[in-house]
């Protein structure tokens, strides 16, 4: 039997994701980290995505051209800011990324219904104490 997760190049890990979401969170409008990180928080709930992860990510990102990043100065006198947007490489990524999401969601989508035809197991029988 074929294995989807392996045909679609599915994310295998945490770092997969996080990178998946980042790119799509700048197809959909360029930002600087502070807002990414509260957009992402907002997205994967389920995992705390710190700070220094996402900057990690998006300095790599950037160094692998997948982002690009401009020092923009701050509309509230606040200190400049480097802001990211995605590139060509990071769109292709990002489509890649989302055809391994759909194979990840399949092969988890086969497991729930494998589980669900599973029979009820027994209760487990209590042995009664000798006094």
């Amino acid at each position: 039997m074929p294995d989807p997760l392996r045909e679609a190049d599915a994310p295998q890990s945490h770092q997969d994701l996080v990178v998946g979401c980042i790119l799509l969170l700048l197809a959909e409008q360029r930002g600087h980290g502070y807002e990414l990180h509260e957009r992402i928080n907002q997205v994967m709930p389920l995992w705390d995505v710190s700070p220094g992860n996402l900057y990690r990510e998006l300095r790599r990102m950037d160094a692998d051209g997948l982002v690009a990043s401009v020092w923009e100065a701050s509309q509230t006198r606040g200190p400049a800011r480097r802001v990211y947007e995605i590139t060509n490489a990071g769109r292709r990524a990002l489509d890649d990324w989302i055809m391994g999401v759909g194979g990840l969601v399949e092969m988890l989508e086969a497991c729930i219904a494998m589980h669900a035809g599973l029979p009820t197991p027994k209760p487990a029988r209590r042995h009664k104490r000798r006094a």
